[in-house]
């Protein structure tokens, strides 16, 4: 029996295909190693995941109420779903209910 092993081994084609599947791997692994020490840079927590704050805009006021001025970063202003303009919410639901008779549940 481990004499056929050892032919079949013995044939060029099957020592390239096997030294191929052990360097890929060697590759993922240690893909996977480097990503988890950190390389390419810190990997959040699942609990810096979940508590993630967006940072909004700080608006300066006049006694009236009017908008004298902003600082930020990023410009970021929450919005409600009544804001959004009525041609996206119909963008989106457009592309989802392609998606969704597309995918064939029933």
């Amino acid at each position: 029996m481990l004499e056929k092993v050892f032919k079949i081994l013995k044939n060029k084609w099957i020592k390239r295909f096997l030294v191929l599947l052990a360097a890929v791997f060697v590759f993922f692994v240690g893909l996977y190693f480097s990503i988890y020490l950190g390389f390419f840079g810190k990997v959040a927590t699942i609990e810096e995941l979940s508590s993630i704050k967006q940072e909004e805009a700080t608006q300066v006021l006049d006694m009236d109420g009017k908008l004298i001025g902003k600082y930020y970063i990023y410009d970021r202003q929450p919005l409600k779903f009544e804001d959004f303009p009525k041609h996206l919410i119909d963008a989106l639901l457009a592309t989802e209910d392609i998606r969704f008779y597309e995918t064939r549940w029933y």
